[in-house]
């Protein structure tokens, strides 16, 4: 299947988002589950956080996305595999895109990171034990920080801020570092967390 066979073909379409978010509005879950913008997908529902992102992809999705493209099945086919093959080339065929359409925009790590999901899924497990909690926290670290906007100056200081956080932690969490020092760690951890 070449290049021209998926681009012409559109996966997300309207109709799917609509699907999507029925299943949203109509799934029952646990209280303790938060929910997501029911316009998921649109300009309003705004950006989802990683704990939501986690609950959209562990729940909604899954039941959308098998209610839509698995009716009448419970056993992989050849259109299945098929299906799947076309998300995947569609998900490279955005990537080359990317760079023509936004020439001024540089890959991130987590650009790389995302076509990994299907490998982590068969390295780590299910999502919940390695979901995204730990670096949505330090993203929120680093929107913190006071800074004046000197793009360049501002990358090196917080680096070096965090590292001396990390040494210091490191060394408060040793064994042989001094009692006095040791009473400071209660002040430390209210400055960083």
């Amino acid at each position: 299947m070449g290049a021209e066979d998926t681009t012409s073909r559109k996966l997300v379409t309207q109709e799917v988002i609509q699907h999507i978010h029925n299943v949203i509005r109509e799934t029952a879950t646990p209280s303790w589950i938060d929910s997501v913008p029911y316009n998921f997908g649109e300009a309003a529902a705004g950006t989802l956080k990683a704990d939501e992102w986690r609950t959209m992809t562990t729940i909604y999705l899954p039941i959308a996305l098998v209610t839509l493209w698995g009716a009448g099945t419970q056993h992989a086919t050849p259109q299945l595999a098929t299906r799947c093959r076309e998300v995947l080339d569609h998900t490279m065929d955005d990537i080359r895109n990317l760079r023509r359409l936004h020439r001024h925009a540089q890959f991130r790590t987590n650009h790389h990171m995302a076509l990994h999901i299907y490998d982590f899924l068969l390295l780590f497990g299910p999502v919940h034990s390695w979901w995204c909690f730990p670096f949505e926290r330090l993203v929120g670290w680093l929107q913190r920080q006071g800074h004046n906007h000197k793009f360049g100056e501002l990358e090196p200081s917080m680096i070096k801020s965090f590292i001396r956080g990390a040494r210091l932690r490191h060394w408060l969490a040793r064994e042989d570092c001094p009692p006095a020092i040791k009473e400071c760690n209660a002040v430390f951890q209210e400055i960083y967390g």
